[in-house]
């Protein structure tokens, strides 16, 4: 037994104690990409094809975690003698949580309490002195438990995850939230290799002879990044992350990116049209479709209007290395651009006796320097809110210029290698996705594309973008299928090219007007799907879509930490979740009908239901709803109190009706659709909530006599109306 001491059970425990469940896994051996004669004799297009269905074919073959649950169970039983467990109640305990270490997230961890959590310490034998029944001190017992905690926390954290590590490859996907996949690491290899080599034939990347490695290392000192897949349902998606190292270089080069970054975003933000129509996030697009739809209800009569959307088949890989340096040229100004850099560390303040810190820099112009560090702090209030923080200046620069940034950009470009096993890679084209660069960068060159090809297509309509996906929405049908056209034929020289898999209209198209394959057509008056909302063709209300969530685990899309609160630990999961879901495209009234907001409402507190649900089936036995009902009916009760908070914050200036049932919205309208869809889901699960189901119901039936009852069918119409097929199949 080690003679260093474990922490105690009842602590949380050491970063060595928290099983981190996406443990990096490196390549079993080097990756065939095939004989290169068989390649180069095999016309283009028909190799990619082949490799893709290769691919389709074979990321379905990963192991049930109840397969893999049985392998370690098997080799536990094997290794352990039972006189160690102690007793049969002790090994299932210890089973118990190695299941649930398969099924946790992609943030999940599985702390030292948690594992100790029932475990019997009086019947291991071997932790007693002398054998035989007999009292012990408060003082003995703690030490035996420490000395059992510090056994059951190596036998999982190197002997448990030390065989998932040798047997197999653990990742995450694009399209089911958190959850992990496993798959043999020989599976993998054979998948990578794919990946890998679909990317050569499609002349992103070419691989380095050692000659080639040497004298590329002689002029770029900078570290090699590490290629690695996510599967998602029609094969692989390469992410390229930087190597992490502690060596100088390496943090030098990550600095020099970051003040890259900070640059292109200063200017983007001096100069919004170097972006076109692209957005950071969906709050950018409430300014621009409230200012549309105003124009639009302003017309009468309103005419139909015709809506496209594009996705871009492999934007990050295939812009053109000579395209993107001009767009950075462009944005950088290179003759006549100086920068201000400062460096600073930010301590906001500590949550739960815990402050964090964080490194961050700014860049601005020569013109807009603020020297002084309360200028500067002033100026972090106006830009983000800042408050009950304390900013450190750490140092400061006045020597980064646009041409030294963009000849670091040119280097880093032509120069950037990827390494995947022992061999070396040169990427020729495209992006690496996963860089704080990707995004910006994708933006800067189809507003580029944009402000050349489609400047016409905006008049009397509007175009969106959100990095690679295209929204056109026009009452011009010619403009629309135009831009239709100009996409599907592709634009070469941005590297932008339709996939008609992901291409949706809500007209018409005549069989062969775009070649062998269309687009999805819809009816004209539809829901029109695009990143996530539901468009209406005609009255243009925003909806959100929850199809995303079909037959998919609630657990999978929330991280719970249960921690030593877990009651106060899920209240700030949950009230953080509302608020980034309460966003004002669905909850604007002058975008939105009311009708629409109660039903974008209703579905809100719905998803926070089964969100609630999810957490509960976590907590630890001896806090269920049974034990403290008051403690879940106020957390309602606190739901339903800041989401009005937040619907009156999206509709400043608009009486809702606050302290009057009457209103057309008031607060009570609000707390009535959030009990109602709570007692939705709940009472599907009665015997979990028996003691909280009565209080819901009694609140509910009180919020019914005071509400008017216009206002009261207009609710239970839009409750009847909102319950899609997307939200049924949602599970536990």
């Amino acid at each position: 037994m080690p003679d260093v001491c474990p922490p105690s059970p009842r602590t949380l425990v050491s970063p060595k104690y928290l099983l981190a469940v996406l443990w990096p896994a490196r390549p079993a051996r080097d990756l065939d990409l095939g004989p290169k004669a068989t390649c180069a004799a095999m016309p283009r297009a028909p190799r990619c094809r082949r490799v893709r269905a290769l691919l389709r074919a074979r990321y379905r073959r990963h192991v049930a975690p109840a397969r893999v649950y049985a392998l370690l169970r098997a080799c536990l039983r094997r290794l352990v003698p039972r006189a160690l467990w102690g007793s049969r109640h002790n090994e299932r305990r210890f089973l118990r949580a190695v299941r649930r270490l398969l099924h946790l997230g992609r943030h999940g961890a599985l702390s030292l309490p948690e594992l100790m959590c029932r475990v019997r310490v009086r019947d291991c034998a071997w932790l007693c002195a002398r054998p035989g029944p007999r009292a012990v001190s408060a003082q003995e017992h703690r030490r035996r438990e420490a000395v059992l905690a510090a056994f059951l926390g190596w036998l999982l954290d190197s002997y448990v995850v030390g065989l998932l590590r040798g047997f197999f490859y653990v990742t995450e996907t694009t399209f089911q939230k958190h959850r992990l996949l496993y798959y043999r690491k020989s599976v993998w290899a054979e998948l990578q290799g794919l990946g890998l080599r679909l990317c050569v034939q499609r002349g992103q990347l070419r691989e380095l002879t050692p000659a080639e490695l040497r004298r590329l290392r002689a002029t770029w000192r900078g570290p090699a990044s590490r290629l690695r897949f996510l599967p998602k349902p029609q094969g692989l998606r390469p992410i390229v992350s930087a190597e992490r190292s502690l060596e100088a270089t390496a943090r030098q080069l990550a600095s020099r990116v970051h003040v890259l970054f900070g640059a292109l975003n200063w200017e983007r933000a001096q100069r919004p049209h170097l972006l076109g129509a692209s957005l950071l996030g969906l709050d950018g697009a409430l300014a621009a479709w409230r200012r549309f739809v105003l124009r639009m209800r302003a017309r009468d009569p309103v005419p139909p209007l015709w809506f496209v959307k594009v996705d871009v088949s492999g934007a990050f890989d295939a812009l053109p290395r000579d395209k993107l340096l001009q767009v950075v040229a462009r944005a950088l100004r290179p003759r006549r651009s100086s920068y201000f850099v400062r460096h600073y560390a930010l301590v906001p303040g500590a949550r739960a006796g815990q402050p964090q810190r964080a490194f961050r820099s700014h860049v601005c112009a020569l013109a807009e320097l603020r020297p002084y560090l309360q200028q500067f702090v002033q100026l972090l209030q106006e830009q983000s809110g800042l408050r009950d923080s304390v900013v450190i200046e750490q140092s400061s620069s006045l020597r980064e210029t646009g041409k030294s940034l963009f000849r670091f950009f040119l280097r880093l470009v032509q120069s950037h290698t990827i390494q995947v096993g022992s061999r070396s890679f040169l990427q020729c084209q495209g992006i690496p996705q996963g860089s704080v660069l990707s995004t910006l960068l994708c933006s800067l060159c189809y507003g580029h594309m944009e402000a050349q090809l489609f400047r016409g297509f905006q008049r009397n309509g509007l175009l969106l973008r959100l990095v690679d996906d295209f929204l056109l929405v026009t009452p011009h049908l010619a403009h629309a299928k135009a831009f239709l056209s100009a996409l599907v034929r592709g634009v070469p020289e941005y590297g932008c090219m339709a996939n008609l898999d992901k291409t949706v209209v809500n007209f018409p198209l005549a069989p062969g007007e775009l070649g062998p394959a269309s687009p999805l057509q819809l009816p004209a008056h539809c829901r029109f799907p695009w990143c996530g909302l539901l468009l209406d063709t005609r009255s243009l209300d925003v909806h959100c879509d929850y199809a995303s969530y079909t037959h998919t685990s609630m657990r999978m899309s929330l991280t719970f930490g249960q921690g030593c609160a877990p009651g106060r630990t899920m209240l700030l999961k949950l009230f953080r979740v509302l608020k980034l879901k309460c966003q004002g495209l669905f909850l604007d009234l002058q975008v939105n009908s009311l009708p629409t907001v109660c039903e974008n409402l209703h579905l809100i507190f719905l998803l926070q239901a089964y969100r609630l649900h999810a957490c509960v089936l976590q907590l630890p036995r001896d806090q269920s709803v049974s034990r403290n009902p008051h403690f879940f009916l106020r957390l309602v009760t606190r739901t339903a109190t800041r989401a009005h908070t937040l619907l009156k914050a999206h509709n400043r200036g608009l009486s809702l009706g606050s302290g009057d049932a009457s209103r057309p919205l008031p607060a009570e309208a609000t707390r009535w659709l959030c009990l109602q869809a709570f007692l939705l889901k709940l009472g599907q699960h009665r015997t979990t909530y028996s003691r909280l189901l009565g209080a819901l119901r009694t609140a509910h039936t009180q919020l019914c006599r005071q509400l008017p009852r216009p206002t009261l069918d207009t609710l239970e119409a839009v409750v009847s109306a909102s319950l899609s097929k997307d939200v049924g199949v949602i599970l536990d």
